[in-house]
């Protein structure tokens, strides 16, 4: 760098290069770091030195704010304006509300800027204000819950935390708060687990927020870390870091994990060591060091994944004006999400199922590929990831299980008749619905029926319902068909001689099985129900021929046959020339019964 730094802005630039600027020395100038070339070149220098912690950041509109920070005098509350396109600092219209050393400075998902908290020189500040590009102007907002120098991390849903810090007097706080944009206000969140000041926050990729090192209530350099889960609202210990740290640096990788360098130890001394979190264990494990030991220095990380560290103390307090890259792009696996929906039998693969997701830009396969109908049951599915960037991403796989369930398959018996008597026909049944080209063979075992009927059962009907066949491709509904037992019957008259209209017609009948056994009893009650003639399905009402009839029922007569019969004496008066048939029912029998007969 063109001077030594420390404490400096260092923003990253929409053109991929790095801005760093002033130095806790008072320093007004500025550097720009290329990393294709990897050289720093001056750029234009502050309009005020500002030192020891002003706020920077960088704009929707690709400019740099500056604010706030120490020049030797009161603390400073005015606030700069970098433009890369001129490469020149110019002062911004407004001034903050009040001089403010060491704040923090977060870009809100409106555009705007949350300048909090910092130091006026002789205690902690309780405040913060919004920065409005549109109008380079500065608002109060909030205000906070409590004066602090807190750590500060965005949250993925656009809130602010702000955790422990120091209080006006000195004291360390465990207390944290969140900023919420929308109705700018603070409210406390769940507390640190100890009192602390100075530890690094660090937003990770699935949203909860690292803070790491500082120093206890005790003022002694520490290796605890916390987690804090915005979905709870509280904090909870991790993995200690291998070496106490104070005045460290720690950013976000691309794979996930937080690189922790340099700072200071419990005794004082500079490090160089530094360290990897891994989010996915809680633990800390070394990892390359600084070819420089450096206390407060700023890490950047660049577009192609390298982090520059810059500046910083060295040994001694001695401003460094040296920097260097640590390079991680070259061991990056992508991480993929795949929660395929739900998948039944007959369905094919499809993009419900093959839905698979990256923390980087590439393309898919899977296999079974898309198309794929599935049986029934568990069935992994293996996706291959292919970076677009090859240069920092390597490919990835994963597989997962899906459970494909059956499809429905209801199998109902047909309905069957059969006479009195008779032998039970042979079943069948009808399948709602096999998927595609499937059929009965698609089932195991051998379809069998159910019934409570048989040869000697009473004429009515009874259930028949099927069972017997499995499928691990469908989930089966067995549904009952209805087998109806009927009378046969026996005419005892001579139905091809006609009989003259107005003249009673004497109907005879046996009730008899398929074997021609006379089934006629006198508990069985024979119903004539109509009468409808055949040539043109005009039908009349039943007339008796008296009281030998009561209430259209035939008369059982024992004469008739070995257990008798039955008769009825039809009155055809009215009755045109023509064939008749005679409706009848009887007993339990559902099915309705036929004679005919002719008149002249």
């Amino acid at each position: 760098m063109s001077a030594p730094r420390q404490s400096q802005a260092a923003v990253r630039l929409n053109n991929g290069q790095v801005l760093v600027a002033g130095s806790d020395s008072f320093d007004r100038s500025s550097d720009l770091y290329n990393p294709e070339t990897g050289v720093f070149t001056p750029t234009g220098s502050l309009n005020v030195g500002r030192c020891y912690g002003c706020a920077s950041t960088l704009l929707p509109d690709g400019t740099v704010l500056v604010a706030g920070g120490w020049n030797g005098g009161p603390v400073l509350a005015s606030a700069e304006l970098y433009n890369p396109a001129t490469g020149a600092f110019g002062f911004s219209q407004g001034s903050m509300t009040t001089g403010r050393l060491g704040p923090s400075a977060t870009v809100l998902r409106n555009g705007k800027v949350l300048i909090a908290f910092g130091h006026d020189g002789s205690n902690a500040i309780g405040s913060a204000e919004l920065y409005d590009p549109s109008t380079q102007t500065f608002t109060l907002t909030g205000p906070p819950m409590a004066a602090r120098l807190p750590s500060s991390a965005m949250l993925q849903d656009g809130r602010v935390l702000f955790a422990g810090g120091q209080a006006p007097g000195g004291s360390f706080l465990a207390s944290a708060e969140i900023y919420d944009p929308q109705t700018e206000a603070f409210s406390f969140t769940g507390s640190l687990n100890a009192p602390r000041h100075g530890a690094d926050a660090t937003t990770l990729l699935d949203g909860r927020v690292l803070l790491s090192g500082g120093l206890s209530d005790n003022q002694t350099v520490t290796s605890t870390a916390e987690i804090y889960s915005p979905i709870t609202g509280s904090f909870a210990p991790t993995g200690a870091m291998t070496t106490p740290r104070n005045g460290h640096a720690a950013v976000l990788l691309a794979d996930g994990k937080v690189l922790v360098l340099g700072g200071t130890d419990a005794t004082g001394h500079v490090l160089a060591s530094a360290e990897l979190f891994d989010p996915n264990s809680g633990t800390f494990t070394p990892t390359a060091s600084l070819t420089t030991a450096r206390s407060s220095p700023s890490a950047t990380v660049l577009a192609d994944g390298r982090i520059l560290v810059a500046g910083g103390n060295a040994q001694g307090g001695a401003l460094l004006g040296s920097a260097e890259l640590y390079d991680c792009v070259t061991t990056i696996t992508p991480v993929l999400t795949w929660s395929p929906a739900p998948l039944a039998y007959g369905t094919p693969l499809g993009t419900a199922q093959l839905d698979a997701t990256s923390t980087t830009a590439g393309t898919f396969s899977y296999d079974p590929p898309a198309g794929t109908m599935l049986p029934a049951g568990p069935r992994m599915l293996t996706t291959f990831f292919t970076p677009t960037d090859t240069s920092h991403f390597g490919p990835a796989t994963t597989s997962v299980l899906l459970t494909v369930s059956p499809a429905p398959l209801t199998i109902k018996a047909k309905d069957a008749a059969v006479m009195a008597g008779a032998p039970l026909p042979a079943f069948a049944v009808n399948y709602a619905t096999f998927v595609g080209s499937d059929g009965p063979s698609a089932l195991s075992g051998t379809l069998t029926f159910a019934t409570a009927a048989s040869s000697a059962s009473a004429p009515g009907t009874y259930p028949v319902t099927p069972a017997g066949v499995t499928s691990t491709n469908y989930a089966i509904t067995f549904s009952p068909g209805t087998l109806t037992i009927s009378y046969g019957v026996s005419v005892l008259f001579d139905q091809t001689k006609a009989v003259k209209s107005g003249a009673t017609l004497p109907i005879k009948i046996q009730l008899v099985d398929a074997n021609g056994s006379d089934l006629s009893a006198s508990a069985v009650t024979v119903s004539a129900v109509s009468i409808t003639q055949v040539s043109t399905s005009a039908s009349a009402d039943v007339v008796d021929a008296g009281a030998a009839n009561p209430d259209s029922d035939f008369r059982f007569d024992v004469t008739l046959g070995p257990t008798g019969g039955y008769i009825f004496n039809l009155k055809t008066t009215g009755l045109a020339t023509g064939t008749y048939a005679l409706s009848f029912s009887a007993g339990s029998d559902p099915t309705q019964h036929q004679i005919v007969f002719q008149v002249r």
